[in-house]
């Protein structure tokens, strides 16, 4: 036809509890062209091993890979570890970690290479409104370390609707903001999505 867009999205998250302790598995994919023009490739994978202490409390150790072309970002990988608790007021759940990671990114137009240490500051939970749906969020706070107005911003919401026992219908909306980005990258971008999850788990 006239027009050739195109857009593809897919992840996963995998979770295995053994001993009281955990490990969880991440992965994004997100692609969006139009005729023969890169208007998105994304992509980002997170693993996590959690280690329990006690009174709801316990160790992370986290690293994290991502690719962006809209922010020209070719690549960037941290690794980090630091605290995390588990609150729960009601029916809302909730995690916060507070955790201090090494970073190393490369833009993709310069192929500058650069390595930060920043904290990263993390609140994330579900809120369950009745048996069939869910809201739930993720915020991140990441500031470097010595200078709090470098920093980055995320947040995501989400609301699912069971269908079936294993199958729900995802409305989602993120922010992404960066107070320093590259040039002729905006600092904020907002995304809405419209999706299906698919649980394979117990």
């Amino acid at each position: 036809g006239n027009i050739d867009m195109r857009n593809r999205g897919a992840g996963f998250v995998l979770f295995r509890e053994f001993d009281r302790k955990s490990i969880y598995l991440k992965g994004d994919y997100e692609n969006s062209t139009f005729f023969n023009s890169v208007l998105q490739d994304k992509k980002s994978l997170v693993l996590r091993y959690d280690l329990p202490t006690k009174n709801r409390r316990k160790w992370i150790f986290y690293s994290t890979y991502g690719e962006s072309f809209f922010t020209q970002l070719d690549n960037r990988f941290t690794y980090g570890f630091g605290p995390w608790i588990d609150l729960q007021f009601g029916k809302l759940k909730h995690g916060l970690s507070l955790v201090i990671a090494k970073e190393t990114e490369r833009l993709l137009l310069t192929r500058k290479t650069s390595e930060d240490t920043r904290w990263s500051l993390r609140d994330v939970g579900t809120l369950a409104l009745n048996e069939s749906v869910n809201l739930g969020y993720d915020f991140f706070f990441i500031p470097k370390i010595g200078d709090f107005k470098d920093h980055r911003l995320f947040f995501s919401g989400h609301l699912d609707s069971k269908l079936t026992k294993n199958v729900s219908t995802r409305i989602g909306f993120t922010r992404e903001y960066d107070s320093n980005p590259p040039p002729g990258v905006k600092k904020a971008d907002n995304q809405v999505t419209l999706g299906m999850v698919f649980n394979f788990g117990q």
